[in-house]
């Protein structure tokens, strides 16, 4: 189980709080202290916890669907890039991996 806070336009301290459970694909939000909501993971947030945070991240026009959003997520590190089309992961390339690439 992961807890992450969240703060969406909100000062330190105020946003709000969900736990990710991985094994179960799962993300429960607290939006009140008495309220609690479970919803299905997102493909973008489970590779966060899985990997931590992309060192680039391009996002690219959707050509095949007006409104549509593309991004590649590269892992110089780890050697991976991958490719989610609306938050969904859609392909994961392997390169060699930069084992002491840093991120200035």
């Amino acid at each position: 189980m992961w807890q992450i806070e969240r703060a969406q336009g909100k000062k330190a301290g105020e946003g709000r709080e969900s736990w990710i459970y991985l094994d179960r694909g799962e993300e429960v939000e607290f939006p009140s202290p008495a309220e609690s909501r479970a919803k299905s993971l997102t493909d973008k947030l489970r590779q966060v916890c899985k990997m931590g945070d992309p060192q680039r991240i391009e996002v690219l026009p959707e050509s095949r669907r007006q409104g549509g959003r593309v991004e590649k997520w590269t892992y110089y590190n780890m050697g991976y890039i991958f490719t989610f089309r609306d938050d969904v992961l859609t392909d994961t390339v392997s390169i060699p991996p930069l084992r002491h690439y840093r991120n200035f």
